[in-house]
Order: structure tokens, then C-alpha cells, then sequence
């Protein structure tokens, strides 16, 4: 996937485009491709095979079967509503065929949005930028260089659509 905008002010819209891409070797029917987004974006644009579920802050989408080397493009904006670093995660399954290959079935990517007042921070939410941390003991500069980093390690390592 990647994010149209990658930096904007608390107001703008953000993009991001994700590309299906079935590598092979056989069909992929009954795809579905479910989008986990931050509480500080806000579902914009929706094409019209996609739903929301602002509880649990997902976007799922049913796409189309692809044959092998067939991709599919989706677009999904957002409303920023607060500034700081937030994460979008998109993975793509097949309901039906058995991917012989998991590990390009998820994609992440980063955007920075700046004024306004950052979001606070609630005990246990795991849809911003503190994704996994247990306690707020122990420092956690480490935890935001690796939060940092993992967009960069997914979009070199895992790859929706393979150069």
C-alpha cells in the first residue's frame, strides 16, 4: 500500500492506495481485505463493496477473484482528526483458495499529521501509535524507534504487489 499523503495537517484528508496482486499459481476467489485504522483517522470515501465497523475502527472489503498475475486497486481516505504518528494496517485472505504464501497478505503504512493537540493516549487502546505496549513503566523510546521502523521493515520485506 501506499499513502498518497504521507504528511498532513489535523482536517486534511488522507489517501492510501492498496494493490492487490496475485502472484500465483492459482486463482484467488473470495478475497476479502480488511483495513485497521487508528482512531484519529475518520472514514472519508468507502467504494461500494467495502463496509465500516467504527467499533472495533475496520474497513472490510470483498474484492473481486483474480486470476493469477491479476491485481485489484483500492482506495480508502480518511479525515484526520488529531496531529501525531499513526500506523494503517491492510491485510488481503482468501476465504476459499489455500495461499501457498502468507507473508505478502499484509501491509503497513505511516502517516504524520501535524497541529492540533495529539489524541490521548487511553490505557489499552492499540489503534495508535502505541500498538503492543503492556505497561507505560520502563521508558518507551525503544518501543517508538521500533514503531517507527516497522513501516520501513514491512514495505521492504512484505510486499501486496512484488516489484
Amino acid at each position: 500500500q501506499t499513502v498518497e499523503n504521507k504528511e498532513v495537517s489535523t482536517g486534511m484528508d488522507v489517501t492510501f492506495v492498496i494493490t492487490v496482486n496475485n502472484s500465483g499459481p492459482d486463482s484467488a476467489a473470495k478475497l476479502v481485505l480488511t483495513s485497521h485504522f487508528p482512531k484519529q483517522l475518520e472514514p472519508r470515501s468507502l467504494p461500494a463493496d467495502c463496509r465500516q465497523d467504527n467499533d472495533v475502527k475496520r474497513i472490510t472489503c470483498t474484492l473481486r477473484d483474480l486470476e493469477k498475475d491479476q491485481q485489484a486497486v483500492i482506495r480508502l481516505a480518511y479525515r484526520a482528526t488529531a496531529g501525531g504518528e499513526f500506523s494503517h494496517r491492510v491485510d488481503v485472505a482468501s476465504q476459499q483458495a489455500l495461499d501457498p504464501d502468507t507473508r505478502n497478505n499484509a501491509s503497513f503504512a505511516a502517516v504524520s499529521v501535524s497541529g492540533g493537540r495529539p489524541a490521548p493516549k487511553s490505557q489499552g487502546d492499540n489503534n495508535g501509535t502505541d500498538a503492543g505496549r503492556g505497561s507505560s513503566s520502563g521508558g518507551g523510546g525503544g518501543l517508538a524507534l521500533l514503531l517507527l521502523l516497522l513501516p520501513w521493515f514491512f514495505s521492504r520485506h512484505y510486499r501486496l504487489c512484488p516489484e
